[in-house]
């Protein structure tokens, strides 16, 4: 089940989406559950919190698009449980072609669109 909430953070389009994503840190591969999505990166829910810095691989699709994304990021912030937020860390895409994150934006845009988000 998803659950969306459009809201503007750093000039990207951020959907509140809960999906879950593979990604590898180099040592170990694991599933994870995303809480936001953007053209530019994401936020991923984890106990387990990498160093600011790292570097990872995600594997992630987004629902009603078949394709399948492989994107290299690396730990840009990190956020320690406190209430009502779990703990994670948010990523930032660095290797997403433009195509790609644009097709990234346009499945976002449509997302609010179909579930009638405010902008």
């Amino acid at each position: 089940m998803s659950q969306f909430e459009r809201r503007d953070s750093n000039s990207y389009l951020r959907i509140k989406l809960r999906l879950l994503i593979t990604f590898n840190n180099g040592n170990v591969e694991d599933d994870y559950f995303i809480e936001n999505i953007s053209k530019g990166g994401m936020f991923i829910e984890a106990d387990s919190i990498p160093s600011v810095g790292s570097k990872l691989t995600i594997n992630f699709a987004l629902p009603h698009n078949n394709k399948s994304y492989k994107v290299n990021s690396k730990v840009a912030w990190v956020r320690e449980e406190k209430p009502n937020y779990p703990p994670g860390f948010g990523v930032q895409f660095l290797d997403l072609t433009e195509h790609d994150a644009e097709e990234i934006r346009d499945s976002l845009e449509q997302y609010a669109d179909i579930f009638n988000l405010d902008t």
